[in-house]
């Protein structure tokens, strides 16, 4: 017996998320990390907009693809690749650091919530699985 497609994509989505999400803890933890070291800029952890654009949930118009040659505008969601990237400020320090210890709080807190509600929805998943196949030996 295999297990090709036994866990769905929802299940393939909530743990993808959950690496997104852990990464983006450790780009935040950098940022606090790095709060006194001069002329450090801050950095944003960004995947958001490729994640909406692999589940088709995009706000723009889609592309329409008019020739089998042509790429396809939508991406698995394996293939999302996060953006790190040195965050605009508009407040620099004398030392020219730009990590606001309130940001990044915030970031964490609201990243910290996502993560804990995508572990507690593949748990749920998990168990419903694990009850079938108890359930199911019956």
């Amino acid at each position: 017996m295999t297990v090709h497609g036994l866990f769905d994509n929802t299940t393939n989505l909530l743990a993808k998320v959950m690496a997104l999400r852990s990464r983006k803890a450790e780009v935040i933890a950098g940022n606090i990390a790095n709060i006194d070291t001069p002329g450090y800029k801050a950095r944003n952890f960004t995947f958001i907009d490729q994640l909406q654009k692999a589940l088709g949930e995009e706000t723009s118009l889609p592309l329409m693809r008019t020739h089998e040659h042509h790429l396809p505008d939508r991406q698995s969601i394996s293939e999302i690749q996060p953006v790190v990237e040195e965050r605009e400020a508009s407040l620099a320090g004398f030392d020219r650091n730009t990590v606001d210890l309130d940001h990044e709080m915030a970031e964490l807190a609201e990243n910290n919530l996502v993560y804990g509600a995508a572990v507690e929805m593949l748990r749920k998943k998990i168990s419903v699985l694990k009850n079938a196949i108890v359930e199911g030996g019956k």
